[in-house]
């Protein structure tokens, strides 16, 4: 309870101290209702800041996706990846494990905050896969950048990086209160307040409480959030805002499933029942808490040089156990073995960057150079060795007490220390107010220190690189932007070979072409993309006899695609979003034979989503909005299975009543039940059922 009077106690606190101050700055919207009918096409105009250069959209010369706060809050999201459900190229994971990492696939390969390609406020927050994602609640925007984008943030994976941006305070007062109630007895308030505590002053203030039961029998999806923040006008020119925030999170893991259980293949009774769960409610735990403390700066020296720095700490642990699936009989008697771990996650993250505008002739310059450091730890205590009785999966008696074999030889953890290091720069050059070209290049240097906890030996991996990218825009007054690209990105593997040298970095490169169209005062954005990637020092397996278990790095990946996305208003008070994804991935090298030249397991062929709202007052029924969507995934490859993830199509819904300051909303994802799996490798912990139907209804209030 001490988290849930904390909250309680802070929204009161705020909202007295700063009446007075409210009342004296003039507002510019009427929050009641402008802000609770915001449209799709609202996400149209909004600038990009994930490439740094604080660009429209239209002038940046990458595929970029935006979802803001509006659009979250319709379609009712509960984490970064159902949030994202609505963009191209990027594939999602079941809420069952989402509720516990933000991981997605963007391009066809992974995305995570473990590779440091999810940032929030631009700066990584951690450095494990593992602790809870970011709250959606608290965020104003998310911003995709697809494609091998290193010369930006460092070393991450090729697929790109998503940015999730923290709602700041504000000098204009606004206020939410929101109560939801919905399937699995899920029961949430959330508020959110902002505004001024003098002319100089303003602070907001983000939490939630949330407890719920899932799909699965004794997995609970319980959360306590908080998030301060504070804004001081140091002066005309200087600003500093601070951001905080503490999250619990308190629930059971659901156990990944093998191939068999989910198709009931030689099992006479069928495949496990989508409730079931297969641990112990006395053993299994999901515990996991996690807290940052930051700020972002800034200082304009003149109207041509501007300096920016941001700095965050996190610092997250977790309890995790839990019984992984074995092999199963035909009468349904279910093997287990144990997975027991404490990790613990720190990082200090710091961006410092200056930026100057000049003019050379009829070209314009936007110049920007900076230096950022990542100091992440982790610290991982895991045992996968012990004793637990089988458990039948049709008809399961709990009760069983495992026995974790804790000896000092049988962890499986690690220390893992690293430091990076990047220096970049960047101009972005307007020649005529035509033509834009981005040119920038970074050199890294990353060094990583592992020690192993069964043996205490030290492992210490050293690696640099540059890195760069360059684009062109032409935006033409018939509202037309074609334009070209060329990134390339890296990954540190940790981990040596046979022979005992470390593994090297794995590259990235990116050929993009795209156009984009934004007629001028039209409420419409069209783009397409089409694209060349590919991964190469990918880890493979060494196909000697005396280097069995090992890796070498002769693997490589290509993915080539096709992306298409629209935001528009078609007629007034119709809104629409469409999204259209082509994959065409090939495992190009690979010293397995079974993995020479398929497709990449869970990359589909074709990912396909289409979403409109439509308000009512043509028809009478003033502030009644309603609205539905389709998300379409094709079936894709499971390499070493005998099948494939089959092709499965979502509908969602919404109806939405906003009268006055009130808002009141039905909810529904995946209206019609469908049921599908999800496989993302051929034999055991492999396999999750889909997400079921979920209905939620929400009462607001805003002021």
């Amino acid at each position: 309870m001490k988290i849930e009077m904390l909250i309680g106690a802070a929204f009161v606190a705020l909202h007295a101290s700063t009446a007075i101050a409210a009342d004296a700055v003039e507002t510019d919207r009427d929050r009641p209702n402008d802000a609770a009918n915001i449209v799709i096409t609202a996400r149209i105009d909004n600038r990009v800041s994930i490439g740094k250069a604080d660009a429209l959209l239209i002038e940046t010369p990458q595929s970029v996706s935006v979802v803001d706060s509006t659009f979250v809050e319709t379609i009712n999201t509960k984490t970064i990846s159902e949030s994202l459900g609505y963009t191209p190229g990027l594939i999602t994971q079941p809420a069952s494990f989402a509720r516990s990492a933000d991981n997605v696939y963007l391009r066809g390969f992974p995305v995570n905050t473990a590779d440091g390609s999810i940032l929030l406020d631009g700066l990584k927050p951690q450095a494990s896969t593992y602790g809870g994602g970011i709250e959606p609640y608290a965020l104003e925007r998310i911003e995709v950048l697809r494609g091998a984008t290193s010369v930006l943030y460092g070393q991450l994976g090729p697929g790109g990086v998503i940015n999730a941006d923290s709602k700041r305070p504000s000098f204009t007062t606004s206020a939410e209160a929101r109560l939801q109630y919905g399937s699995f007895d899920r029961k949430e308030l959330a508020a959110d307040y902002t505004g001024p505590l003098s002319d100089k002053l303003a602070v907001r203030l983000t939490g939630l409480i949330r407890d719920s039961n899932t799909e699965v029998d004794y997995i609970k999806d319980d959360k306590r959030y908080i998030a301060p923040a504070l804004t001081w006008r140091i002066g005309e020119d200087t600003e500093l805002t601070v951001l905080g925030s503490y999250q619990e999170i308190r629930m059971n893991f659901a156990a990944p499933l093998s191939t068999q259980l989910v198709t009931g293949a030689g099992l006479p009774l069928g495949p496990i029942p989508r409730d079931r769960f297969v641990g112990e409610p006395d053993f299994d735990r999901y515990d996991a808490d996690q807290w940052t403390a930051g700020y972002r700066f800034s200082h304009e020296f003149s109207d041509a040089v501007r300096f920016e720095s941001a700095l965050r700490y996190y610092e997250g642990t977790l309890a995790w156990d839990y019984l992984q699936v074995g092999a199963v009989t035909a009468a349904g008697d279910l093997g287990r073995t144990i997975s027991y771990r404490r990790e613990k996650t720190t990082s200090l993250s710091a961006d410092n960057r200056i930026r100057v505008d000049f003019d050379t002739g009829i070209v314009r310059h936007e110049l920007m150079a900076g230096v950022d450091v990542y100091l992440p730890t982790y610290r991982n205590d895991r045992f996968q060795n012990g004793t637990v009785t089988p458990i039948n999966i049709y008809q399961p008696v709990y009760g069983a007490v495992p026995l974790v074999d804790s000896r000092q030889s049988r962890k499986r953890g690690a220390d893992v220390r690293s430091r990076q290091i990047g220096v970049y720069v960047q101009d972005q050059l307007r020649i005529d107010e035509k033509w834009i070209l981005v040119v920038g290049g970074r050199q890294d240097w990353s060094r990583n220190r592992t020690r192993l906890r069964a043996t205490g030996i030290d492992n210490e991996q050293k690696d640099d690189a540059f890195t760069w990218r360059a684009g062109l825009v032409h935006v033409g007054d018939n509202g037309l932007a074609p334009y070209a690209s060329y990134s390339r990105s890296f990954a540190p593997q940790i981990g040596t070979i046979f022979d005992g040298g470390c593994f090297v970095p794995s590259r990235g490169e990116q050929f993009e072409a795209g156009i984009r169209y934004q007629k001028p005062g039209a409420k419409v954005l069209l783009s397409a993309a089409v694209y060349q990637l590919s991964q190469t020092n990918v880890l493979t397996p060494d196909t000697r006899p005396e280097a069995a278990g090992f890796s070498v790095q002769t693997g490589e990946i290509r993915v080539r695609g096709i992306e298409a996305e629209a935001q528009a208003e078609v007629v007034r008070g119709l809104n629409l979003l469409f999204a259209y994804a082509y994959f065409d991935p090939r495992i190009t090298e690979s010293n397995n034979p079974a993995e020479q030249g398929q497709r990449p397991t869970f990359v589909p062929r074709h990912t396909l989503s289409v979403f409109a709202d439509y308000r009512l007052d043509s028809w009478g029924l003033e502030d009644v909005k309603i609205g539905g969507g389709a998300r379409y995934i094709g079936k894709s490859n499971i390499i070493g299975a005998a099948f494939d993830n089959p092709a499965y199509t979502l509908f969602d819904a919404v109806v939405e009543w906003t009268p006055g300051p009130w808002r009141v909303a039905l909810n529904a994802r995946n209206l019609f039940d469908k049921k599908y799996t999800s496989c993302l490798a051929s034999g055991v912990s492999a396999c999750r059922y889909g997400d079921p139907r979920v209905v939620t209804g929400t009462v607001g209030y805003r002021f």
